[in-house]
């Protein structure tokens, strides 16, 4: 970051783009001559998309069984091949692979990913709101409130809809 960019520039990105340039200057970077450089671009995607799945199902690691079962509903089959899969996902990554289980190396990435499929939704508003927000009681979860920092500043657009809910549950958690 600091290599391609002065300091005034660098004091005035916002938390996102910063993520943004940490995490996928990271993918590219690390990325092994064993890989062809065009995967790079959907290995982000996988990742992020791995990632808005275990923020909806309010989870921080995921089994090997569960991974396999979510990659084949988001058919996406048909990008890679299930052998060397995990590896290609793992290798210098931003993805651990413990055993039997994965997880991201930083929650923080998990969020920033999280917040970045979901921002590719034409109705984000709504969706957020399905996913995020406990329909009766009309709070939002506690493991989004890591991601709707990312979620505001990639859709400032949303802070007034976070208002107008607030203004008509002022007893509720959005107040705060």
């Amino acid at each position: 970051l600091i290599q391609n960019k002065n300091i005034e520039e660098i004091i005035n990105l916002s938390r996102s783009e910063i993520f943004e340039d940490f995490i996928y200057r990271k993918i590219d970077k690390e990325r092994d001559k064993k890989y062809p450089e065009s995967e790079n671009h959907t290995i982000k995607r996988v990742l992020e998309e791995l990632a808005l799945v275990m923020k909806i199902f309010q989870v921080s690691l995921i089994s090997k069984d569960d991974f396999f079962t979510v990659f084949k509903e988001l058919n996406l089959g048909n990008i890679f091949t299930g052998k060397g899969l995990i590896e290609k996902l793992c290798d210098k990554s931003l993805l651990k692979d413990n055993i039997d289980y994965l997880e991201f190396e930083n929650q923080e990435f998990l969020d920033y990913l999280a917040s970045k499929e979901l921002s590719r939704f034409e109705k984000i508003e709504q969706v957020f709101f399905d996913i995020a927000v406990e329909p009766h009681l009309k709070e939002i979860y506690t493991p989004w409130f890591y991601v709707m920092p990312f979620v505001l500043e990639q859709n400032t657009n949303m802070i007034n809809i976070l208002l107008e809910k607030k203004k008509k549950n002022s007893k509720r958690i959005l107040q705060e």
